[in-house]
């Protein structure tokens, strides 16, 4: 039987296992983690999942709203390039690395994103979400090392219907969201239109200087201005064949690249020595004082917004062949960023950098299963992936940036120092660094399981994966000023070598071979109770590092940063067990588990070779390889019915990320100072920006409450509590401890609506009592400020829905 037809929407396979629930009335959760429609407490997994009803009820937007509910997962998605999945502590690289994959795969109606940017783009019209933890691959598109994101939005549907869903709020936020299904060609043909349009104004002004000019903007950041469209086709010409084709586009403008100005946090290094800081910087060549260092409002000079751009066309055939089904999942995507930053602080005109970002994939997916029920069921594929990414990093030099980078100030901290340097030097000119990267990934991978006893079921998969990546880097300039001299040519040389890397090209190409592996034994003690262990083996592919640049003592090159780093494995143990009790009213499930990742990518910190002209050591991230390191904890969820329509949940997780091998990492700028240690040891010691714990809980209610006009009607809502343990955000080895103390978040809504879902209104509000908090924040140096990466404030609004079926 086909099964897209048998059951035509996502959201009509959650129905029916909600139909299916057992005689105490606990709603049988449903996930496809392993191709298969099963129930959560059935799978023999770490997985966490949430249905769409719940998506749409909770708010929950973008995918950072989920953590909220679902344990050990974290996204960062602060702008379009620099975001995030993180689950377990790790994942993806925060700072940026246009080269790289995700140590956490993202996956959206079974086709694998391979690029971070694509998380960013908002959800709309989901039907449900899935987060399996631990190594991916023997059964999904790609590999991974810590997990995936499973999204799956919702199918069309033969049977019409459509849902308007409008919601404001403060911030002026406005959010049109909304779905049109129904059949073209009956129980043959069948379409789904979904779209989006969000807008709201930013959370922080920027509102000096107050002159406005044709370089100078009064602007709010993290503003929201985005579009999205989704269609369609469901292809049915028999019983045994269907086709899904989707196509989608998503579009955002915004001012999104924020972090707060504060007070710079160090002003001695740890030997004793004192700091030059950049607001003494400010001080001696401008004359500045009395800074606003208050990080709610912007201090930013001629910011731009950053525009992204996402298509994607994918389609699905799946053929019943009798014995077995086969699948196959055709899909290409694009994602192009084009930002313009400021081009400094507090009216300064340094330079703007941004990375311009093309990048596309194609892939195809095939894969052939067992029919369930059998003694041994199975699933074997063939995967093949073309990857493309042009990452061109733009530094456009302003007025100020000669003056700035290539004035020798003295050893004296207080003295006022004359800008001699001619600001042609610098000022207008470009500075590119196109970053290239290009992977060819083919793999066959397979996975069974034997039902050795109706209590004892073993699974057992294996992927092999062959992989070319080639990369490159070159640096170069355009649009220097005429009419300098020959003195003045070698100043902008020097500069340019200086502060980021001058005029090289570095090139590598590496071919390897890897295997990934899952053993996974599991005993039903009782119809009740799961226990269950794995062992997998994870890998996640070598990352061209499109920023490398050479490494210089003086003028000499006498090295470079790698082009392409080595593939990182993991090595995951887990253990736990999923229990329900009282009759299906109380599920308690607990996992433990011990990730050990060998050659971990992520930021290193180069403090050797790059000085603007006063001798301050300007830091250079790359991406590289650190040799070990290890996370470890444990994951609880429960669910408890308190009564009739009214349940109870929480979720929790205990974590230790750890360094275990690191013995050179970059001296943090604490460290910095004349004859202080270019690397030190961070070996035995926590990787940063993990919270210890997470703890989230809350209830959900839904009360009839009697009928208007003949239709019955409930009173809804649900309240959350997020709380998150005290965070370091600094290096590990640095002696400033900057970080966010515990903190708590509330969301709540209620309202009221038609027991058959046509009407819908209801009270929302996201961080109730208003607290403030800080997702990330930076030490600043000499020549950069220290910034905090704010949390959201209060939110609130009305939110309305109509259907029509």
């Amino acid at each position: 039987m086909n099964p897209v037809k048998a059951a035509e929407s996502e959201a009509e396979i959650a129905a029916a296992a909600a139909a299916g629930e057992d005689d105490a009335g606990g709603e049988a959760i449903v996930v496809t983690a392993r191709h298969r429609d099963e129930k959560l407490q059935d799978v023999p997994l770490s997985i966490s999942a949430l249905s769409g009803d719940t998506v749409r009820t909770e708010k929950l937007d973008r995918l950072q709203d989920f953590a909220q509910k679902i344990p050990n997962f974290n996204p960062y998605t602060s702008n379009p390039r620099t975001s995030a999945l993180s689950i377990r502590g790790v994942g993806g690289i925060n700072g940026g690395s246009d080269g790289s994959e995700s140590g956490v795969g993202l996956i959206v109606d079974n086709v694998f994103y391979t690029y971070v940017g694509f998380a960013w783009g908002p959800l709309y019209d989901v039907a449900g979400l899935e987060v399996a933890r631990g190594p991916q691959g023997t059964l999904l598109g790609k590999n991974t090392t810590v997990g995936a994101v499973i999204v799956r939005n919702a199918a069309p549907s033969f049977d019409a219907s459509s849902e308007l869903e409008v919601s404001a709020g403060n911030y002026n936020s406005l959010q049109v969201r909304g779905y049109t299904t129904g059949a073209l060609i009956p129980d043959k043909l069948a379409y789904r239109v979904s779209f989006l349009r969000d807008k709201q104004d930013g959370f922080f002004p920027n509102n000096w200087p107050p002159i406005k000019d044709d370089r100078r903007s009064t602007v709010d950041f993290q503003d929201v201005n985005r579009w999205g469209v989704r269609g369609q086709l469901l292809w049915t010409p028999t019983d045994t064949i269907s086709s899904r084709l989707i196509v989608d586009h998503t579009e955002t403008r915004e001012f999104n690249n924020y972090g707060g100005i504060v007070a710079s946090p160090i002003t001695r290094y740890n030997n004793g020595a004192p700091y030059r800081t950049y607001a003494t910087k400010l001080a001696q060549l401008y004359g500045l004082t009395n800074l606003d260092t208050d990080p709610y409002t912007g201090e930013s000079t001629n910011p731009s917004q950053l525009s992204s751009y996402t298509t994607g066309v994918s389609n699905e055939l799946n053929i019943d062949l009798g014995g077995v089904d086969l699948t196959s999942v055709t899909a290409f995507r694009s994602f192009r960023l084009y930002p313009r930053n400021s081009q400094g602080s507090y009216g300064l005109y340094l330079y703007s950098l941004g990375y311009d970002n093309d990048n596309k994939f194609w892939s195809q997916e095939i894969r052939l299963a067992s029919k369930p029920g059998a003694f041994f069921d199975w699933q074997v594929g063939a995967y093949a992936l073309k990857d493309k990414r042009d990452s061109n990093n733009r530094i456009i030099f302003g007025k100020d940036a000669a003056g700035f980078y290539g004035t020798t100030l003295p050893a004296s901290f207080t003295a006022r120092v004359p800008i001699t340097i001619n600001p042609n030097v610098l000022d207008g000119l470009e500075y590119d660094q196109q970053g290239l990267a290009s992977t060819k990934s083919i793999a066959a991978f397979g996975q069974g399981t034997v039902h050795i006893a109706p209590w004892f079921d073993l699974t057992a998969g294996v992927r092999f994966t062959h992989e070319t990546r080639k990369g490159s880097n070159t640096g170069f300039s355009f649009n220097s000023a005429p009419g300098l001299t020959a003195a003045e040519i070698a100043q902008q040389t020097n500069l340019l070598r200086s502060l980021f890397g001058g005029y090289f090209t570095l090139a590598d190409k590496k071919s390897n071979n890897s295997w990934s592996w899952l053993v996974n034994p599991s005993f039903k003690i009782t119809p009740d109770l799961l226990l269950y262990g794995s062992v997998a083996r994870g890998v996640k592919s070598g990352a061209v590092n499109t920023v490398a640049v050479p490494v210089y003592s003086g003028a000499t090159v006498v090295g470079a940063t790698p082009v392409i780093t080595e593939p990182e494995t993991s090595l995951d143990f887990e253990a736990g067990f999923k229990s329900s009790w009282f009759a299906n009213r109380v599920t308690l499930n607990v996992n433990a588990y011990q990730n050990t990742i060998k050659n971990y990518q992520g930021s290193i910190t180069d403090t050797s070779s790059f000085f603007d002209a006063a001798g301050t050591n300007i830091p250079k991230l790359y991406l590289g390889n650190i040799a070990k390191v290890r996370l470890r904890g444990i994951e609880l969820e429960g669910n408890w019915q308190v009564a009739e329509g009214v349940q109870f949940h929480t979720a929790a997780a205990v974590l230790e990320a750890k360094y275990l091998d690191y013995v050179n990492s970059g001296a943090p700028v604490d460290y910095q100072y004349a004859g202080g240690p270019k690397t030190i040891d961070l070996s035995g010691r926590k990787i940063p920006n993990v919270p210890p714990w997470t703890l989230n809980f809350g209830v959900n209610f839904e009360r009839p409450v009697g009928a208007v006009q003949g239709q019955d009607v409930a009173v809804f809502g649900f309240v959350n509590q997020a709380l998150t343990g005290k965070t370091r955000f600094s290096d590990s080895g640095s002696e400033i401890w900057l970080g966010q103390k515990s903190y708590g978040l509330t969301n709540a809504s209620i309202g009221v609506k038609q027991v058959d879902g046509r009407f819908t209104l209801s009270l929302w509000v996201k961080n109730l009592f208003d607290k403030k908090y800080t997702q990330n924040k930076t030490l600043g140096t000499t020549n950069t400020v220290p910034t905090w990466l704010l949390g959201d404030p209060r939110t609130f609004g009305v939110r309305a829905s109509f259907k029509i079926d």
